[in-house]
């Protein structure tokens, strides 16, 4: 009785332990049948060998742009043609030709058609095709995702557009990660190169594109449209020169270009330079959206930056020419298309700057470490905001600001709806962003920015060309008389150590030895004028900005520079002063102008070693001004005796000086050191911008400072 029981007993546990086992085991096979891909074609198995999750096909939306959702797909499906082997593509799409295609669509050697691409396209996703056709346009394009560069090897892709036979007018467009070496970078419709290529579909892509002017049915027709193309990857294509393309039309027809019409930059208008420039994506800005960055696959800064590069290059005198005084914002925001490419006069208060870096490749290319967008109140109390090469130093770190600034700038589209207001701020682009500070100069209209570019103990090299100028024509833009009247009034507040030790007028030690301290300051000077040479400006660019045909250079020597000279450059002389260019002569003058650098010029003066004469370098304060009063007045008796022993001792050492040379030989070097023979001023009429002289290892005016305290002892 007790092992029927038991028998009964085991009997029950082994069928209660079968039947859990045997519910497992359902269990699992539905799992598997769930995980298990309905309907799997060889093309879509092939992509997840390749590791792309299919999942993600299934909720793209075709006919539109790329959304964010649709970003991960984008760049998954990018990963996974670039795991495949070299060829591998090509090889798989030529079996499936002969195989995936249904019989009413039978191939005709030339690859798939693609018709079903545009009509059908939630039917072919993941579908490998192969084709042969027209490159018309290539993109280098930038790739932001830290990780999605560490995984592909590298921050970009290329974009290709494609024509077929079949496709007619229609491209497709192919997101592709390496091109033949040898293959020409920037085909165009006029030489398009023709190619095969291999890869997966994703979607139908709606991307911009701009109806021309002049080409547009109706004046409202013109600006921003959309089309339509299919969207694939791929890892590399063929190119096949050998072959000869079918010239297919542009899917963005260009706008004729426009007869000469007198315009200044070679008879060009700014929108004629721009399209000339054949900038990638140029056509592709869409207004009423910001500057697509870090967050977006396909965004506007790689035109943007291009646009950036290439006004940074510009003359600025045809900068200048282009630019239309009168902004209209309603014109903007009304056909934003109509002036695109137009260069615009702006002022207003800069309130933000935030620093950008470009992507390795762009930074490379452009030789651009960093660019800066900047956001600026108009006048009229709108904002703008503008994208620029270079800002003055002291705003390269970015951040919040409050400072009176212009700027020259080309109108590239509108930015996002502002929150507050719902208006979409216009975007442009500039070389810099000029600097008018609450000072003397800032109220001149100098730009006080452009000394950052100054360099002492130099000549006056190119960076320094616009500091140079734009100083003499801020001091032209003064009254007769203004800047010695203003500089009179701020020697009574400056302090001590800007003063001479007897109260008599400003120092020249802080001139002579503390330049990078001293930019811009406003001084006045009265001494002897050793030499005064007008210098011609023929250069046409500053001639036509600024009106500036010549100037003077006036080497001046005061009673604490003892014999070195600093240089003043004045638009004028005093009615009836006559030039000065023998050593004997010398006027009175007082004179008032802005320090700018210490300037490097060269002067004949004896070897030491052969006693030839050689050139060296001289180094003198270089000061802007716009004229200066001509002492004429009769002098007191000390004054005459103070002059004729300063000039006597000026032509006895311009006279000696060889004698010594000859006497002493190599001897007395420190001799050598303080005489000046003819070293006040270089040849008669050389322009400071003739002069590219480096000065190194030159005089020491500390002495000067010492023989100030001297004096006042």
């Amino acid at each position: 009785m007790t092992v029927s029981r038991e028998r009964k007993l085991v009997c029950h546990c082994l069928t209660a332990v079968l039947a859990v086992a045997w519910c497992f085991q359902l269990s699992a096979i539905g799992r598997a049948q769930d995980a298990a891909p309905a309907d799997i074609s060889p093309s879509q198995q092939l992509l997840s060998d390749l590791g792309m999750d299919l999942d993600l096909l299934a909720d793209l939306e075709d006919g539109k742009e790329l959304s964010m959702a649709e970003r991960k797909c984008f760049f998954e499906m990018l990963l996974a043609v670039s795991r495949a082997e070299p060829g591998q593509l090509a090889r798989e799409a030529e079996k499936l030709l002969r195989q995936d295609v249904p019989a009413s669509e039978p191939p005709d050697g030339k690859g798939f058609p693609v018709a079903p691409l545009f009509s059908k396209p939630e039917a072919h996703r993941g579908r490998l095709v192969v084709v042969s056709g027209a490159a018309h346009r290539l993109t280098k394009v930038a790739v932001y995702d830290k990780d999605v560069q560490e995984q592909l090897g590298k921050d970009y892709y290329y974009q290709v557009f494609l024509t077929t036979d079949d496709s007619q007018d229609d491209p497709l467009v192919f997101c592709v990660c390496e091109l033949p070496e040898k293959m020409p970078k920037r085909p165009s419709p006029e030489s398009p190169q023709p190619v095969r290529i291999a890869g997966f579909f994703m979607k139908t892509w709606a991307y911009p594109v701009d109806t021309p002017e002049g080409a547009a049915e109706s004046p409202g027709d013109s600006g921003p449209r959309s089309q339509v193309a299919p969207l694939l990857f791929a890892r590399e294509l063929a190119w096949l020169p050998g072959e000869t393309a079918p010239p297919p039309e542009p899917p963005v027809v260009e706008a004729p270009h426009e007869p000469d019409n007198g315009q200044p930059g070679g008879g060009l208008t700014a929108r004629q330079w721009l399209r000339s420039l054949e900038i990638d994506g140029i056509n592709y800005l869409v207004d009423g959206r910001p500057i697509l960055d870090e967050e977006a696959t396909f965004d506007e800064s790689e035109a943007l930056l291009a646009v950036l590069y290439h006004v940074n290059r510009r003359p600025l005198m045809r900068i200048d020419e282009w630019a239309r005084d009168e902004l209209d914002l309603a014109e903007i925001e009304a056909d934003p298309a109509a002036v695109r490419g137009e260069f615009f006069s702006l002022s207003g208060r800069l309130t933000r700057i935030e620093v950008r870096r470009p992507v390795d490749v762009m930074a490379q290319r452009l030789e651009l470490e960093r660019y800066y967008r900047c956001t600026i109140q108009l006048d009229d109390g709108r904002p703008v905001v503008v994208f620029a090469w270079t800002v003055p130093e002291a705003w390269q770190a970015g951040g919040e600001f409050d400072a009176r600034v212009a700027a020259k700038g080309l109108f590239l589209k509108l930015g996002a709806p502002d929150e507050e207001t719902g208006r979409e701020a216009p975007i442009f682009v500039a070389p810099r962003i000029a600097w008018y500070p609450p000072t003397v100069l800032g109220e001149l209209g100098m730009d006080v920015g452009l000394f950052d570019d100054v360099l002492d103990r130099k000549g006056l090299l190119e960076k320094d060309r616009e500091c140079f100028y734009q100083l003499l024509a801020a001091a032209g833009r003064t009254e007769p008389g203004q800047l010695l009247r203003e500089a009179k009034q701020r020697f009574r507040d400056a302090p001590a150590d800007l003063k001479r030790p007897d109260g008599q007028g400003f120092s020249v030690v802080p001139l002579f030895n503390e330049a990078a301290g001293q930019r811009g300051r406003l001084v006045v000077l009265t001494g002897m004028a050793r030499s005064v040479v007008k210098i011609r400006v023929d250069d046409e660019d500053i001639r036509a900005r600024f009106g500036i045909d010549h100037y003077y250079n006036v080497f001046l020597t005061t009673d604490d520079s003892q014999v070195y000279p600093l240089v003043f450059c004045v638009r004028e002389l005093p009615e009836g002063m006559p030039p000065i260019s023998d050593p004997g002569e010398a006027e009175r003058v007082q004179v008032a102008g802005f320090f700018m650098k210490t300037w490097a010029y060269p002067v004949e003066v004896p070897d030491d070693e052969t006693g030839e004469l050689v050139d060296r370098g001289q180094l003198a304060p270089l000061l802007i001004g716009r004229d200066m009063v001509w002492l004429q007045d009769k002098p007191s008796q000390t004054n005459v005796m103070a002059g004729a022993i300063a000039g006597g001792l000026f032509v006895l050492a311009l006279l000696g000086v060889w004698i010594a040379l000859w006497q002493y030989g190599r001897g007395d070097k420190a001799f050598r050191g303080r005489t000046i023979a003819k070293t006040l001023s270089p040849e008669s009429g050389i322009s400071l911008n003739e002069v590219g002289l480096n000065a190194d290892g030159t005089p020491d005016f500390s002495r000067l400072e010492a023989a100030d305290r001297e004096k006042d002892d």
